[in-house]
């Protein structure tokens, strides 16, 4: 059985990321997202384990505690190609694909006006959301 991998976010980027999106939970054996799907949240989970699949059902990889899902499809445009599946009760934050993409436009300027010498304090609270995603 794979095991969690290690890309994860930061507690205060997820608090971040709550603000601008929703709490939600899920169960054991729920589909987050699947091969498909056309419209689905990007996932920052806070507590518990989902499972990645391949189009055959084949587990590839588990993401937990402080991990994400969905970015690669939202952030390319593509349909889904994986599915995401519960495999222990989870609390998350979802964030829709258009205001994860407006945080990371503003987070991208931000980081322009940082290496410029502005904004250090904000872009260094969610540096690692652009490096992550």
């Amino acid at each position: 059985m794979p095991v969690p991998v290690g890309r994860i976010l930061s507690r205060s980027q997820i608090d971040m990321l709550a603000k601008h999106g929703e709490e939600r939970t899920a169960e054991v054996g729920e589909v987050l997202f699947e091969v498909g799907d056309e419209v689905y949240p990007f996932i920052a989970i806070r507590a518990g384990e989902a499972a990645i699949l391949d189009a055959n059902g084949h587990e590839i990889v588990r993401h937990g505690a402080l991990g994400f899902l969905g970015e690669m499809n939202l952030l390319s445009g593509q349909t889904v190609f994986l599915t995401a599946v519960v495999t222990e009760p989870m609390r998350y934050v979802a964030v829709e694909r258009e205001t994860l993409r407006s945080l990371l436009f503003e987070e991208l300027v931000h980081q322009v006006g940082h290496q410029a010498g502005l904004g250090a304090d904000r872009f260094g609270r969610v540096e690692g959301v652009l490096q992550a995603v």
